[in-house]
Protein backbone atom coordinates (compact mmCIF):
# COMPACT_ATOMS: atom_id res chain seq x y z
CA UNK A 1 0.00 0.00 0.00
CA UNK A 2 1.24 3.18 -0.65
CA UNK A 3 -0.03 7.22 0.35
CA UNK A 4 -2.09 6.81 -3.24
CA UNK A 5 -3.94 3.89 -1.58
CA UNK A 6 -4.43 5.76 1.41
CA UNK A 7 -5.59 8.50 0.05
CA UNK A 8 -8.44 7.01 -2.82
CA UNK A 9 -9.37 4.54 0.35
CA UNK A 10 -9.87 7.44 2.36
CA UNK A 11 -11.65 9.18 -0.62
CA UNK A 12 -13.74 6.15 -1.25
CA UNK A 13 -14.90 5.75 2.52
CA UNK A 14 -13.25 2.73 2.93
CA UNK A 15 -10.85 4.23 5.82
CA UNK A 16 -12.16 6.69 8.65
CA UNK A 17 -9.85 9.51 8.99
CA UNK A 18 -7.63 8.57 12.09
CA UNK A 19 -7.11 5.33 10.29
CA UNK A 20 -5.92 7.15 7.14
CA UNK A 21 -4.03 9.58 9.14
CA UNK A 22 -2.17 6.74 11.14
CA UNK A 23 -1.49 4.89 7.68
CA UNK A 24 -0.28 8.11 6.05
CA UNK A 25 2.13 8.59 9.22
CA UNK A 26 3.40 5.26 8.82
CA UNK A 27 4.22 5.37 5.07
CA UNK A 28 5.59 8.64 5.23
CA UNK A 29 7.78 8.39 8.61
CA UNK A 30 6.26 11.74 10.38
CA UNK A 31 5.17 11.77 14.06
CA UNK A 32 3.95 14.28 16.12
CA UNK A 33 7.38 14.96 16.70
CA UNK A 34 8.52 15.36 13.32
CA UNK A 35 5.64 17.56 12.62
CA UNK A 36 7.32 20.45 14.34
CA UNK A 37 7.69 23.98 12.55
CA UNK A 38 11.09 24.75 10.87
CA UNK A 39 12.27 28.19 11.45
CA UNK A 40 11.59 30.29 8.64
CA UNK A 41 14.78 30.34 5.79
CA UNK A 42 17.24 33.27 5.76
CA UNK A 43 15.60 34.93 2.68
CA UNK A 44 12.29 34.35 3.96
CA UNK A 45 9.97 37.99 3.11
CA UNK A 46 9.28 40.06 6.48
CA UNK A 47 5.88 39.53 7.90
CA UNK A 48 3.18 41.92 7.44
CA UNK A 49 1.57 44.17 9.87
CA UNK A 50 3.21 46.21 12.83
CA UNK A 51 5.56 43.97 15.31
CA UNK A 52 3.64 42.31 17.85
CA UNK A 53 4.51 43.27 21.33
CA UNK A 54 4.79 41.18 24.21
Amino acid sequence: MDVRDVLTRYRDGLLDRADAAHLLNSLTGTTAETREAAPPPDDAPAPHGPPVRA
